[in-house]
């Protein structure tokens, strides 16, 4: 199971970052930083990248059965939560669309997991068309392992995230 940015390919670096950027600027109830949306910009495939990741992202917090706990796009370690959704997109991206579910299960309500799962499909469609990695290899043995690991752990351990270091993206 992926615990720190630095096990991430550079793509799903920059998810993990635009993600984070998303939900601190929701939270301040503005819009993504210019700089992120030139980030982006400078990606191959970029005009759909960030509608991608912005559909991905309502839908996680508008499906969610919990505020959502991302990191503070500084962290280097991941939440339980971006483990999930990165997990998902894992699948996604591998084209395991059950896995993608059950990935995203814990986090959205009934009604909201099947619009995640969508957009997850659609943003690791991206990532499949573009040849982006989500971790720099053995993306199925990660996926494999995580499944399994993530219900033991999380017995053990509980959430990865103290307050301090990870904030809910609120609507």
């Amino acid at each position: 199971m992926v615990t720190n940015t630095c096990h991430l390919a550079l793509p799903g670096r920059l998810l993990l970052w635009t993600l984070r950027h998303w939900a601190r600027a929701m939270n301040a109830r503005r819009d993504l930083p210019g700089f992120v949306r030139m980030t982006l910009e400078r990606m191959p495939g970029h005009a759909p990248l960030e509608e991608a990741i912005g559909q991905l992202f309502a839908s996680m917090n508008m499906g969610a059965r919990r505020p959502l706990r991302l990191g503070t796009p500084e962290r280097h370690g991941l939440t339980r939560d971006e483990q999930a959704i990165l997990a998902a997109l894992l699948a996604a991206r591998l084209q395991l669309s059950e896995e993608a579910r059950m990935s995203l299960a814990e986090l959205q309500s009934a009604t909201g997991l099947r619009t995640s799962v969508r957009a997850c499909e659609r943003l690791a469609a991206l990532f499949r068309d573009n040849g982006w990695q989500m971790m720099p290899t053995h993306e199925r043995a990660y996926l494999a392992t995580s499944n399994r690991q993530a219900t033991a752990s999380d017995r053990l351990t509980g959430s990865l995230a103290s307050p301090s270091q990870a904030h809910p993206a609120r609507m």
